[in-house]
């Protein structure tokens, strides 16, 4: 891709006739243009008696992306960002630049109407700005793979506390350099007034604390007034020094490779429009061993807030979900995936059966790679949600369903309490094994203790498949389902013919088909999931998906025929339970 002002000469021309045409006085950086293409113009605008220097600085993407704008000699308290400078003269989105926009008209309309709102204020600036915080701490740049995660416990310091001592838990992870990723687990200081008790901040969750708390590093931390506008770590600890001098004073502790020291800083920012609250950022300080001649680093972390109510403002459809117990049988190419989602919903408890290992034939279909083969599926998928979805308890159940084992087996808990135990207390029963057998064991015994099911599956070569929910006090059962397909009442999905096989050293045929097409599968048994845990009908319903016409060929998008589960007349159980009703 060659610079645009190359590539469109003419827009370049018209770019720089548009400044003249307005009266604006801005020059090129000619050195800029001449080596690298690249067009910064500079001058100065008008605006109240005084002039204002200002930098325009145009991307290589331009036009389709905007021109920045930099105002050397000018603080605003909002729409600038506090570290490089650059103003917010648009919506952030890239919706609101046009193509026939130009950087003459940022400089001569955007500008001044920014100014004159600041100038303003009040409602007049509320009303003009788009909706939203500008919070401050956004604007760090972090270093890559380091992370601090703050659980709202520790946002809820009183404002008279203003400095003290904090723990960080690191969890699995060692402190390394440019990679401290970590927890704050709690806030303490000591009161001026030297009869009050010492403050400590609320307990964190057990699950964060679990999660975190194997292995401790402590630091100390201050409340500012505000952030320093700069990015100069160095710059930062003398202003702390002002404040506070002994706490720029590094507290050294041992590390994987070297000496760390952190040191908290609490800050206001705006996290809504108008609305403001603490924020933590961290200054991380590391040395190396004794005898290494490497120089001593610095680097500032931003505090990612993290929390229940933090994680589902972002998910607000699945409001509730983080109190449910969900029971999900079969991890293959339907269930490992849904397991995944159920946990992102965060279900408050996740039950995994499944007898399978990884094979790498697997990972076509399947969540992870090759650093899962070889590992049961129930304790690999258990194993990664409980490190990156905390929030959600999973429960592995390494169980094959039927097996008796040999007459001489003698200990372990039986297949019956294995199953009462995987089936107590759920709110919900998914059966992705595609075992018939075991779909109808798992109907009978979820209708027995009045819990919904949702039995899934895919039809051979990804052409369709099937999400059927079954209510236990709906007409309509698992056996009504059966006689329905096989006399065409409900519709059975497409399959490709003969498309089943073996692959080379697999122990048995299995169903060809790609892993977004199971995806289609998988989005519906979760909108289901979501009805039947947080707004139920009470109605057993058959979702039918095709993905190929009946003459195989592909279709241009999925197709979904819904329809209400109704009693078969010829299934013995429902004519039973009608029976006996009568």
């Amino acid at each position: 891709m060659r610079p645009w002002t190359e590539e469109m000469p003419d827009r370049l021309r018209f770019e720089l006739q548009e400044f003249e045409r307005l009266g604006l006085d801005f020059k090129p950086d000619s050195r800029e243009l001449d080596k690298r293409g690249r067009l910064i113009l500079q001058g100065h605008v008008p605006h109240k008696q005084a002039m204002i220097e200002a930098h325009i600085v145009y991307p290589d993407s331009f036009p389709y992306m905007r021109p920045e704008v930099y105002t050397p000699g000018l603080i605003l308290h909002r729409h600038q960002n506090p570290f490089n400078g650059n103003l917010c003269l648009l919506d952030r989105s890239s919706r609101a630049w046009d193509t026939t926009d130009t950087g003459a008209w940022l400089i001569a309309e955007r500008l001044p109407y920014l100014l004159t709102l600041l100038e303003q204020g009040g409602e007049a600036l509320r009303s003009a700005e788009a909706p939203q915080g500008e919070p401050v701490t956004s604007f760090l740049a972090s270093a890559s793979g380091a992370v601090m995660f703050i659980p709202e416990q520790t946002l809820q310091v009183p404002a008279e506390i203003t400095s003290g001592t904090l723990t960080l838990g690191l969890g699995m992870q060692q402190p390394v350099a440019q990679q401290l990723r970590a927890a704050l687990l709690s806030v303490t200081a000591e009161r001026e007034d030297p009869r009050a008790k010492p403050w400590h901040s609320k307990p964190v969750s057990p699950t964060i604390a679990a999660r975190f708390g194997s292995s401790e590093l402590k630091g100390v931390w201050v409340r500012l007034p505000e952030l320093p506008r700069t990015r100069d770590p160095n710059v930062i600890l003398e202003s702390v020094r002002a404040i506070h001098p002994a706490a720029a004073d590094a507290r050294w502790k041992p590390s994987a490779d070297g000496q760390i020291s952190v040191l908290g800083l609490l800050v206001p920012e705006e996290v809504r429009q108008g609305e403001i609250e603490q924020a933590w950022v961290f200054l991380i300080q590391l040395r190396p061993p004794a005898g290494i001649n490497h120089p001593a680093q610095a680097y500032l972390l931003r505090g990612e807030r993290f929390s229940p109510r933090d994680l589902q403002e972002r998910i607000p459809a699945l409001h509730g979900s983080s109190g449910k117990t969900v029971s999900l049988a079969g991890l293959g190419s339907l269930g490992g995936t849904l397991a995944m989602e159920l946990a992102r919903a965060q279900v408050n408890t996740l039950r995994l059966l499944d007898v399978d290992h990884v094979e790498a034939g697997n990972i076509v279909r399947w969540p992870f790679g090759l650093t899962a083969v070889g590992h049961p599926k129930s304790e690999y998928l258990a194993r990664h949600i409980n490190i990156d979805y905390p929030f959600t308890e999973v429960q592995p159940v390494n169980l094959q369903i039927g097996q008796a084992g040999p007459p001489d087996r003698q200990g372990g808990p039986s297949e019956a309490s294995t199953l009462t135990r995987f089936l107590d207390g759920s709110d919900l029963v998914i059966d992705a094994t595609a075992e018939l057998g075991v779909a109808q064991l798992l109907a009978d015994l979820a209708t027995a203790a009045g819990i919904p099911l949702l039995s899934i599956w895919a039809t051979e070569g990804g052409w369709g498949g099937g999400v059927v929910e079954l209510q236990p006090d709906s007409p309509g059962c698992w056996y009504c389902l059966q006689l329905r397909l096989a006399d065409g009442s409900v519709p059975a999905p497409p399959a490709e013919p003969n498309s089943n096989v073996q692959p080379r050293g697999c122990t048995a045929p299995t169903f060809t088909a790609t892993s977004f097409d199971m995806l289609e599968i998988v989005a519906q048994t979760m909108r289901a999931t979501r009805r039947i845990l947080l707004a139920p009908t009470g109605t057993s319903t058959v979702y039918i998906c095709s993905m190929r016409n009946p003459d195989g060929s592909e279709r241009s998008a999925p197709q979904w025929n819904t329809q209400r589960l109704q009693a078969h007349p010829e299934c013995p159980c429902c004519c039973s339970a009608a029976a006996e009703a009568a």
